[in-house]
């Protein structure tokens, strides 16, 4: 091979090597320049031209197209950015010379893979993230044509979905042990059952607070309130859920009372309890031998002297209650006031029984009167107005002097014991 075809040749490698698009018609012409049979120094000097046109043509191809232009084109193939519009690439020589045919060259390159140097730089290869598989790439530019990258890892993902699901599968019991109560009572709330580590905070909604999966409160003032529970996560500190729990507070109602002692305790030592409690559905009354219910006013009757603690209890339509005690003094025994001994001798003086008490109980009673060792009943009478005379039913033999014993039951189920001396001194 001659020296002018290995030029040839190697015009050719050079030229397919690097893909540089020339149509047939442009190569048949080239070709049939080169292969001309030199004729002297005119043809070679055109020979020249010709091959330096060549030659510039490879060496603007080379630059245009280097590797790491490849590298970032290719790259920014597969991630499917922006296509870049085409860069048209125009070599004219002209030869003044008129016996030398003009030479034209034009090269029109419509192909996503050349990037203009001058006005669009490749963007660089994206980073490559170890061990973790990009689930999402969004690729964007800004005003300024820089790339914008959104890049989301499997791991970020998971633990998005981890505390998603934690949130999900937060399972807890609540125990209240009252959902409607009254004032002043104290409301008691726990936490059991609970699958994963949390802290809990709870708002009473009257201003109050408390932390724990135990607390308890008193609400001083009817009304409804909210209680909200929030629990957030210990391991990440993340909300993880919110319980809201309706609590309906019922009014009290207030227990009052005065005692009245009588004019004459002495005489009859009655004692009369009035409720001034307002507003109530039920009155109960707490005395020391007896409770006595549904009644306002309650008269008892003390015979021992000593102190007493007298309660009243009070309930409203809501079944919420309250209860007061009082303490009460008696200053002396009382037994119907009752002599201790009589002297039945006919002067007058103190010649009869009868308990002086009797005529101020107002009701119906029985007196009666029994010996002592036999149990012989020896008088009996209905009548404060018929003493006893130390007779055997009154009419009967006198009786000897000494201690008999005596009982009186009254209308109301009282009964009051005792005994009378008789004496003839």
């Amino acid at each position: 091979m001659d020296k002018s075809n290995l030029f040839d040749q190697k015009i050719r490698d050079a030229i397919n090597k690097y893909e540089v698009p020339f149509d047939d018609s442009a190569w048949k012409n080239i070709e049939s320049k080169i292969n001309v049979q030199p004729k002297g120094k005119v043809i070679n000097w055109k020979t020249w031209i010709i091959s330096t046109a060549a030659a510039a043509v490879l060496v603007v191809g080379y630059f245009m197209i280097s590797p790491s232009t490849e590298k970032a084109i290719d790259h920014a193939e597969n991630k499917k950015s922006e296509v870049v519009k085409p860069i048209d690439n125009k070599i004219e020589n002209e030869n003044d010379n008129s016996s030398l045919d003009e030479v034209k060259e034009e090269s029109s390159i419509n192909n996503e893979d050349i990037i203009n140097e001058g006005e669009n730089k490749a963007p660089e290869a994206l980073p490559l993230i170890e061990d973790e598989k990009v689930l999402t790439e969004n690729l964007d530019s800004n005003e300024e044509g820089n790339l914008i990258v959104d890049v989301t890892t499997e791991k970020e993902e998971d633990k998005k979905v981890e505390i998603a699901n934690e949130a999900e599968e937060l399972s807890l019991s609540v125990h209240i042990n009252k959902e409607v109560l009254c004032e002043n009572e104290r409301i008691s709330i726990a936490i059991s059952q609970c699958n994963i580590p949390v802290e809990l905070n709870w708002d009473f909604g009257d201003g109050q607070t408390a932390e724990g999966s135990t607390v308890s409160h008193v609400y001083n003032d009817a009304g409804e309130y909210q209680i909200i529970m929030t629990a957030r996560s210990v391991l990440n500190d993340e909300l993880v859920n919110t319980e809201n729990y309706t609590i309906r507070v019922h009014p009290r109602p207030t227990a009052e009372f005065e005692i009245d002692k009588g004019d004459n305790m002495a005489t009859y030592p009655e004692v009369t309890f009035s409720s001034l409690s307002e507003q109530v559905s039920s009155i109960e009354w707490k005395f020391a031998d007896e409770n006595v219910q549904a009644s306002t006013i309650v008269e008892k009757l003390y015979r021992n002297k000593g102190s007493y603690s007298i309660g009243l209890i009070v309930k409203n339509q809501f079944q919420c209650s309250d209860t007061l005690y009082q303490s009460l003094v008696i200053e002396n025994n009382f037994n119907l006031l009752a002599p201790n001994a009589f002297s039945p001798n006919g002067d007058g003086i103190n010649d009869t029984f009868m308990p002086q008490a009797l005529p101020y109980l107002n009701q119906g009673f029985t007196l009666q009167v029994f010996e002592p060792k036999t149990g012989q009943l020896i008088f009996e009478s209905n009548d404060f107005t018929i003493p006893w005379n130390g007779n055997m039913m009154n009419n009967g033999i006198k009786m000897a002097d000494g201690a008999y014993a005596w009982s009186v039951k009254t209308e109301d189920g009282s009964v009051y014991k005792g005994t009378i001396l008789i004496t003839t001194k």
